[in-house]
């Protein structure tokens, strides 16, 4: 392949790559993408009009013209510059690809691709963009290179053509471009990891509307979602987007049962749809909690960013008093979702750990939600403490319903109750409540109620995704008495208001299922299609206790089956990787640059010096631990080590002379012509070195060579020199023995340092 086709597919390469670094992200839709590729493969065919040259750079001048005066109602359209910069990078692209090619339009397009490889880091944080950019790298070092190849010949003189007259590239070009690549790896992870970060993305910097709009759309995922309408599950089930990776501490099984990531309750059913209470709720778990007067209560944190939630743990002020509590579980949140502000967590919530600016509000229904309008995007990530351990339903079942109503008939808190957790929708076919009565008459204590209840949905209704068109206006009367099956949420709505209307409060929680354990990255992998709804019951002196009346097995045995185990094992892998990419790179910021930092001065200033210390006592005792015939097993290795190390010193030149990769390397004449520079090395040793101007012959005549006590074997090696690079000729046996012995007289005449200086005094003398 010649000089200029390599340059050529270099810049289309890299402007594919610069487009699509800014196309695969969520900014722009796919159509973007195609068109981008297509105008790349079309500008391979086709370089522009050649025939009306003037006419085209006229028209190419007047759409430049367009949108530029464009560029201003692009701004204001996205409220930012980035965009609308991303927008004018694509029409440059396009102008250099369809019009003729030159140096200058293969360094417009590598700039070009550049910029727009820059706007990419603010626009997206997929593994796809780390794909991208390794290319782009090696591609770009390669162009550069090809570039400066180019312009040399074109200065002087194309040395490097081909038999057909074509310019060519160095065999081994692309490789040193891939090998220069990789080693500037380290310096740019050097840079990364010691920078400062910018604290925010700058997409969403000064632009509250994009921001809004992001959380809009993060809102419309089924586990943060504000409302629930029955039947919508049904949709979100099926979607393998991921929503949440979460550590624990511990793995599975320190959360002791079934898992639900909860995002929220929610206490009022109008019949159709579930949301939460807007009136004034001035008390919590029974206790009167004094808000303000507002229908929420704003956790602000204690201190490095920890937030507590139980009073209990009011005297903690970090992280490692928490770390150190052994019923408290420790879960790490990943939230994949940008700008979503749902606080999830599992069990009862003790602290949260996370840099929330703004605090963490709390409703009366324990929803926690965040205001992370000015966080970054693309990652947020946060630490629960909590206790996971649920009553045990011997002890639920030692509470009376004699209890149950004092709670509800309380002069306060009874009001609130049944005012929010037993409201009944006006539209409740009476039919619900005989249902609930008639199933939970036999049970005595509200325990065995709402456990009867549980039992009679499990047992007596099937789970679906596809349901048709309620046949009513009351969805959840056809869920009762005419389907008999649906998603989660019918479930847990049938329970909710099957339980209000035996008397027991209730609210309806949203979150997702514990999801698929990952157990190359060693974390679960909690996808849209694990949103799930649940029931919370009220008990007096435990609190809010959660009941799952969904059969979600069938469920899960559905999305296993469309799946095969290598598929399974293959997205695992990949996403473990696309895991470490957003933990390391999107999600590094400033605290993990200074906490690395603090590693370091750790192990520079404290570990290293320590072990440092500890060194001559554990070789004292791996000595004193040896036997002798790991005695023996520890000398030979080490006495063959030095004694190949010698055999080398003494015959360093027969074996450089005789190594074949020379040869493969230099290629024939060279190999048979580096003894001139072995003899060269030598000399310089005692002090005489050979001028670059100087030619061999004019070097015989310098008085330090000439007085030289080898000066015969000097000039010999020097004819040999002449005769096989000048000649073009190969070495016969005799001669290759007389270099070997004229090289080993000269060494002997200057083995080292000592006798360099005796040959300097003698010379002086």
């Amino acid at each position: 392949m010649s000089l200029d086709t390599r340059l050529r597919l270099c810049g289309y390469i890299l402007a594919l790559l610069g487009l699509w670094a800014v196309t695969l992200t969520e900014y722009f839709s796919p159509l973007w993408l195609i068109g981008g590729t297509a105008i790349v493969v079309i500008a391979w065919f086709y370089e522009g009009s050649r025939t009306y040259r003037d006419a085209a750079k006229r028209i190419w001048l007047a759409l430049a013209v367009c949108m530029l005066l464009f560029f201003p109602f692009d701004v204001a359209l996205f409220g930012n510059l980035l965009i609308p910069a991303v927008h004018l990078s694509m029409f440059a692209q396009a102008y250099s690809l369809l019009n003729p090619k030159g140096m200058k339009a293969y360094r417009r397009m590598l700039l070009v691709s550049f910029v727009q490889l820059l706007a990419a880091t603010n626009l997206t944080s997929g593994m796809a963009f780390a794909v991208i950019l390794t290319a782009y790298c090696i591609t770009a070092v390669y162009c550069v290179a090809l570039m400066y190849l180019q312009r040399g010949m074109q200065t002087f003189g194309k040395s490097a053509n081909g038999a057909d007259g074509e310019q060519r590239a160095p065999a081994g070009l692309l490789a040193s471009s891939a090998f220069w690549s990789i080693v500037l790896v380290p310096v740019s992870l050097a840079l990364f990891y010691s920078a400062p970060r910018m604290h925010y993305a700058l997409i969403a910097r000064g632009n509250p509307t994009e921001v809004l709009n992001q959380m809009n759309r993060a809102g419309q995922r089924a586990g943060f979602t504000k409302t629930i309408e029955l039947g919508t599950f049904g949709r979100i089930q099926q979607d393998q987007t991921l929503v949440l990776r979460v550590d624990v501490s511990g793995g599975p099984a320190a959360l002791k049962g079934p898992v639900r990531w909860r995002g929220g309750a929610l206490n009022i059913y109008d019949g159709v749809a579930w949301g939460s209470s807007r009136d004034y709720f001035p008390y919590y778990n029974g206790k009167r909690w004094d808000t303000g007067g507002r229908n929420f209560g704003m956790i602000f944190p204690r201190g490095n960013d920890l937030y507590i939630l139980d009073e209990d743990f009011a005297n903690y002020e970090d992280v490692a008093q928490f770390d150190a509590v052994p019923n408290l579980v420790k879960q790490v949140f990943y939230v994949e979702i940008p700008y979503s502000d749902t606080v999830f967590g599992t069990g009862k919530l003790k602290a949260i750990h996370g840099p929330f600016r703004f605090g963490i509000g709390q409703d009366f229904n324990q929803s926690l939600t965040m205001n992370n309008r000015q966080a970054l995007p693309e990652l947020i990530s946060y630490t629960v403490y909590a206790a996971v351990e649920q009553p045990d339903g011997s002890k639920l079942r030692e509470i009376s319903y004699e209890e149950m109503q004092e709670l509800i008939e309380d002069e306060s808190y009874g009001y609130y109750t049944a005012t929010h957790y037993l409201q009944l929708p006006t539209s409740l076919n009476p039919r619900v409540r005989e249902l609930a009565q008639e199933v939970a008459r036999r049970a005595e204590t509200p325990y065995d109620k709402v456990a009867s209840l549980q039992k009679f949905l499990e047992t007596e209704f099937t789970y679906s995704l596809d349901l048709a068109r309620p046949m009513t206006d009351d969805p959840l009367y056809d869920f009762l008495f005419i389907s008999r099956s649906g998603h989660c949420e019918y479930f847990a709505t049938a329970m909710t208001i099957m339980t209000r209307c035996i008397g027991i409060p209730s609210r309806l929680a949203r979150g997702f299922q514990q999801g698929d354990w990952n157990e190359d990255g060693g974390f679960f992998e909690v996808r849209q299609r694990d949103a799930h709804a649940w029931v919370e019951v009220y008990f007096p002196g435990y609190g809010w206790v959660p009941f799952d009346p969904s059969p979600r097995g069938e469920a899960d045995q559905y999305f296993d089956s469309r799946q095969s185990p290598v598929m399974k094992a293959l997205t695992r892998r990949l996403l473990t990787l696309q895991i470490l990419w957003r933990r390391h790179v999107v999600g590094y910021n400033e605290t993990a640059r200074l906490r690395l930092f603090g590693e370091i001065r750790d192990l520079v200033f404290r570990r290293v010096p320590q072990g440092i210390m500890r060194l001559p006592g554990m070789i004292l005792h791996v000595v004193l631990s040896l036997s002798p015939g790991q005695w023996v097993l520890l000398a030979l290795p080490v006495a063959l080590a030095v004694g190949i190390i010698a055999a080398l010193r003494r015959a360093r030149a027969d074996i450089l002379f005789a190594l074949p990769w020379p040869r493969k390397r230099l290629g024939r004449v060279h190999h048979h012509i580096i003894f001139y520079g072995h003899m060269l090395r030598l000399l310089e040793k005692v002090k005489i070195r050979k001028p670059a101007h100087m030619t061999p012959h004019e070097f015989l005549e310098v008085p330090a060579v000439s007085n030289h006590p080898m000066f015969d074997d000097i000039r010999q090696l020097t004819a040999l020199y002449y005769r096989v690079r000048f000649g073009n000729t190969s070495l016969a046996a005799a001669e290759a023995t007389a270099i070997k012995d004229g090289l080993r007289r000269l060494r002997q005449s200057t083995p080292g340092i000592l006798r360099s200086h005796f040959f300097k005094l003698h010379q002086t003398e």
